[in-house]
């Protein structure tokens, strides 16, 4: 949570800047973009506390602040009456006192109970609805007096919040849309899988070369529609949280997940003419605590991505080095590498680099998203390096205890 750097706050339009600024930052969380504009308000209004809070019915619930230790905490509960809130929430637009103590509102509970002598606070409204407010608080009366471009900022600030609530609601009606859609399609679509795989094993009778290739491509197609829903089911899980996406970690030996999906490789290694090898100094074995499945998402989908993007003739390769603390997997590629332009966009969603689209290689643009939150999820790190046309290796580090 910072302040952008290199702005003045204390211009309007320094001001419209930085909250700019902080409502595009990329990779940022909701919490840490109306974290960093609350400071922002902090400093730029001159006061001490500033908080967002979320009202249902007459309860106030404090869902981000800004204040001095020991004062007020994320999650704590008081009655709206009790707060300088319900002055705001009936007004229905900015309301901003200077000096609570000589003003209309020194009798009200709230200054008796927290003595806080300035305030300047606007509701923040989700889709017409009441959510909550956004306020601004000091214990020291404010000179010379909140001005009118003090109010309308607060205003913008209390509308970009709104719009920013209003889409992460929208987001999550499309997370859950996605999860239940992925869920309805995954049965149909395993069943397809075992009825082929029947037919292919000649249990439904005799297949000719032709009645086999279309069901070998039925399989291949069908393949990549269970991929793509469980890479649904995976982002739609990550964006839930909770115990939605859970790490259980246990004492795993990481050798054998990787040799196994060398081995499930064969095929489509083969079909690519790459070839799958180990680093030199590769160790016999190496045991980590992990979750087993999702560390086998990990690599399964580094190691089949290396090899689809891989030229014909090319080399996968897989290292490890450790030391105190840390083990760190390479997987190198001889490929298409990723363009200089795109590095920057690798692990968001639905992202292919240009060149990776030109090829016949079919992809969803979520492995790498997925494969970060995972790795990330057990207090690792995932960086690459790339040249376009020369190839790329990804690092996976994981802590050794």
């Amino acid at each position: 949570m910072e302040i952008p750097t290199g702005v003045s706050i204390n211009t309007e339009a320094g001001r419209l800047r930085t909250l700019y600024e902080i409502g595009t930052r990329r990779n940022t969380s909701i919490a840490e973009q109306f974290r960093a504009a609350l400071l922002t308000g902090n400093v730029t209004l001159y006061t001490k506390m500033a908080t967002l809070n979320h009202i249902e019915d007459d309860k106030f619930t404090v869902l981000y602040a800004v204040v001095p230790p020991e004062t007020l905490t994320e999650g704590d509960v008081f009655k709206l009456a009790e707060t300088y809130c319900d002055i705001t929430v009936k007004a229905d637009d900015v309301v901003a006192i200077s000096a609570m103590s000589i003003s209309e509102y020194k009798a009200h509970i709230c200054y008796k109970k927290f003595k806080l002598e300035s305030y300047i606070g606007v509701p923040v409204k989700v889709n017409g609805a009441l959510f909550g407010t956004l306020t601004f608080l000091d214990p020291d009366p404010h000179h010379p007096g909140f001005s009118e471009s003090d109010k309308d900022f607060v205003r913008l600030m209390g509308a970009w919040m709104s719009s920013t609530l209003e889409r992460e609601e929208v987001d999550k009606m499309k997370s859950e849309f996605v999860s239940v859609a992925s869920h309805q399609l995954r049965t149909p679509l395993t069943g397809i899988k075992w009825f082929v795989d029947l037919m292919l094993r000649g249990k439904a009778g005799e297949v000719t070369a032709d009645q086999k290739d279309f069901l070998t491509q039925i399989h291949d197609s069908n393949e990549r529609m269970i991929g793509l829903v469980e890479d649904l089911l995976n982002v739609s899980r990550i964006e839930a949280g909770g115990t939605k996406f859970v790490i259980k970690k246990v004492p795993t030996d990481i050798i054998p997940i990787l040799d196994s999906l060398a081995t499930d490789l064969v095929g489509l290694a083969e079909k690519h003419e790459v070839k799958i090898i180990h680093d030199t100094n590769f160790p016999k074995t190496l045991s980590l605590n992990v979750d087993p499945e999702k560390i086998r998402q990990v690599f399964g989908n580094l190691l089949s991505n290396s090899v689809k993007y891989s030229h014909e003739g090319g080399i996968v390769t897989i290292g490890v080095t450790t030391d105190d603390k840390t083990s760190t997997f390479s997987i190198k590629d001889t490929g298409l590498g990723i363009p200089a332009n795109q590095q920057n966009r690798v692990f968001e969603k639905f992202f292919r680099a240009d060149n990776v689209q030109t090829k016949d290689t079919d992809g969803t643009g979520l492995g790498l998203y997925v494969v970060k939150a995972i790795v990330e999820g057990h207090g690792g790190t995932l960086r690459f390096e790339s040249k376009e046309n020369m190839g790329t290796t990804f690092y996976v580090s994981l802590l050794v205890s």
